[in-house]
C-alpha cells in the first residue's frame, strides 16, 4: 500500500488547481483523472480575477504565452431589446480570456505533475473506504492510502455520496451547443454575448482557432425528445434570438456537426466537507452559466481546499462558511437577474424562474 497525505479524486480544472496548490505548499499529493487525456468540453470564458490566482499558482507566465484568447467585455440583450456592453478596460486586473479548455486542464496537471505531485490518468477510483483514520482508494490492482480526499469529481461528488451526503439539485437546467467556424475568417469577437429567449437564453463566445461556441440553455423537460440533436431544431431556435443568431450569419458560421447536450443545473452538497474529506469545484456546487463563476470558480475553489486541508480545523470550518456564503450570494444575484426578463409572458421557463 502506497501513502499520500492527500489525494484529489478528479483532474478538471478545480482538482488540477488544488493538486498544485498542494504541491507546491509541499504536500504528498496524488491526482487521479479517470481519462488519459483532457478533452474539448464547453465552458470557456476565465475572469480577468484568475490573473492573481494563476499568478499564486506559478502558472501565470506559462498561461499567458499559451495562446488563450484576451476577451475585453461582455455584451447582452436581456430584458429589454438593445444590446448592453460592457468592457473591463477599467477593471483592475484587465481583460478576461476565451480559453482553450483542454490546453488550459493540461496546463495545470502538467505543473501539478513538476511541482511533486503523483499523476495517475485513465485510472478510476474503484473503491473509496474510511478506516481508522485513513482513506483508501483502489486503483486497479493497487491499493493507496490517503489522510485526505479532495472530491473534484464534478457533479457526481462521488466522494461526498460516498459519505452519504446528499446533493440539493435548485433546477433543471440543460446546455444544448454547437461549435461553428466562419467560412470567411471574419469572426473576431471575442466578447462574450448573452441573449434571452422565449424558451431560455443563449451564449455565444469565440475561443482560440477560430471556433465560435454557441449553447442554448433551458430545461430539460422543455427539449422534444430527440429533436433537439438536429440541427434543424437547433436552427430554429437559434432563429429566436435577435443579436446571436445575426452574429452567426453575419460571419458565415457553419456548425461542424449535430448539438451536444450537457447539465448545467444549478445544486450543491448539503455538507461541503467531513471526516477526512472535503469537496471542491462543481463537487461542492454548481453553478448556472448564467453566474459566469464556472472556471474561475473551480480555480479559486481548488486554492482554497488546498488551503483548508493544510490548515487547523478552523480554515476547515472557514473553507464551509465560504462555500456556504458563495452560494448565499448565486441564489440571490440568480433571482435577481431571472426576475429583470419579463418580456416572455406564458413562457414555462421563465415562469419557473420568477416564482
Amino acid at each position: 500500500m502506497t501513502d499520500a497525505q492527500v489525494i484529489v479524486i478528479g483532474g478538471g480544472v478545480a482538482g488540477a488547481s488544488c493538486a498544485l496548490a498542494l504541491a507546491r505548499a509541499g504536500e504528498r499529493v496524488m491526482l487521479v483523472e479517470g481519462e488519459s487525456a483532457s478533452r474539448w468540453k464547453i465552458g470557456e470564458t476565465l475572469g480577468p480575477e484568475a490573473r492573481p490566482l494563476l499568478q499564486s499558482l506559478g502558472l501565470w507566465e506559462a498561461f499567458a504565452r499559451a495562446g488563450h484568447l484576451p476577451c475585453h467585455g461582455n455584451a447582452s440583450v436581456w430584458g429589454w431589446d438593445g444590446l448592453a456592453e460592457k468592457d473591463f478596460i477599467f477593471h483592475p486586473h484587465g481583460h478576461a480570456w476565451q480559453l482553450d479548455r483542454r490546453l488550459f486542464e493540461e496546463q495545470l496537471i502538467a505543473a501539478a505533475a513538476q511541482a511533486g505531485a503523483a499523476v495517475r490518468r485513465g485510472q478510476m477510483a474503484d473503491d473509496l473506504d474510511w478506516n481508522g483514520g485513513l482513506w483508501q482508494v483502489r486503483l486497479g490492482a493497487q491499493k493507496f492510502s490517503a489522510r485526505w480526499l479532495i472530491d473534484a469529481s464534478g457533479r457526481r461528488a462521488m466522494v461526498a455520496r460516498k459519505a452519504g451526503v446528499e446533493r440539493k439539485i435548485l433546477d433543471r437546467l440543460v446546455a444544448v451547443y454547437g461549435v461553428a467556424t466562419s467560412q470567411s475568417g471574419s469572426d473576431q469577437d471575442s466578447r462574450t454575448f448573452v441573449e434571452s429567449a422565449p424558451a431560455g437564453w443563449w451564449y455565444s463566445a469565440l475561443t482560440p482557432g477560430g471556433r465560435r461556441t454557441v449553447s442554448f440553455q433551458t430545461d430539460a423537460d422543455l427539449i422534444p425528445g430527440e429533436e433537439w440533436r438536429t440541427r434543424e431544431w437547433f436552427a430554429t431556435q437559434l432563429g429566436q434570438t435577435r443579436h446571436i443568431s445575426r452574429l452567426v450569419a453575419g460571419h458565415d458560421c457553419v456548425f461542424n456537426g449535430p448539438p451536444q447536450l450537457t447539465s448545467a443545473h444549478s445544486g450543491r452538497l448539503e455538507q461541503f466537507a467531513g471526516e477526512g474529506w472535503l469537496a471542491a469545484g462543481d463537487a461542492a456546487s454548481s453553478f448556472d452559466p448564467l453566474s459566469g463563476h464556472g472556471i474561475l470558480h473551480a480555480v479559486r475553489s481548488g486554492i482554497q481546499a488546498a488551503k483548508a486541508v493544510t490548515g487547523d480545523e478552523a480554515d476547515r470550518t472557514a473553507y464551509a462558511a465560504w462555500n456556504e456564503s458563495l452560494w448565499a450570494n448565486f441564489c440571490q444575484l440568480r433571482n435577481h437577474y431571472y426576475r429583470t426578463e419579463k418580456r416572455f409572458t406564458g413562457s414555462v421557463f421563465w415562469e419557473r424562474r420568477h416564482g
